[in-house]
This record gives structure tokens, sequence and C-alpha cells, in this order.
């Protein structure tokens, strides 16, 4: 007897694969001046710190399904709706 593993996806329309996650990481920018208002005026490209990755958790709903672009907080269990065929 096999066991089926569980499927997470799209609380909306149960796409399993293909999403976009809110996240917040730290990043060096060089600023080579500022403007007349004080705003900053950047010299080259930012080094981002990827090791600094979190979830965003000023975002309410984090998560974007790449398939129907609705926003949800955590995935869903997706039920199986086509059976597997067997060897």
């Amino acid at each position: 007897m096999s066991r089926k593993s569980k499927k997470y996806g799209c609380p909306h329309c149960e796409n399993t694969e293909g999403f976009t996650e809110a996240n917040v990481l730290n990043a060096d920018a060089s600023v080579l001046n500022f403007d007349r208002e004080g705003e900053p005026n950047y010299a080259g490209e930012s080094e981002i710190d990827w090791n600094s990755q979190t979830l965003d958790q000023n975002t309410a709903e984090p998560y974007r399904c790449d398939a129907c672009g609705k926003s949800f907080v955590k995935p869903s269990i997706v039920p199986h709706t086509r059976r597997e065929k067997s060897a």
C-alpha cells in the first residue's frame, strides 16, 4: 500500500506550482550625493545579502499565485483530482 503525499497550493484556484513570496532582505547601496531635497543619488548597483532573506511580516498576504494572481496567507491542501497511473 502506497501512501500519497499531500500537495499544497493556492486556496483560490488549487494551483500547486508557481508562486511569489514577499521577502525582506538587506542590501548596501552606494550613495554618490544628495539632491536639493535631501534625496540620495545612487552610484552603481546595490550589494544584496541573500542570506538575510526573510518573509515580510508586514504583508498581510505574503504569497501570490502565478496562475490566478491572487494573494493568500498560507497554502491549502489541494485535493487530488486525477488518479495517478500505476506502473
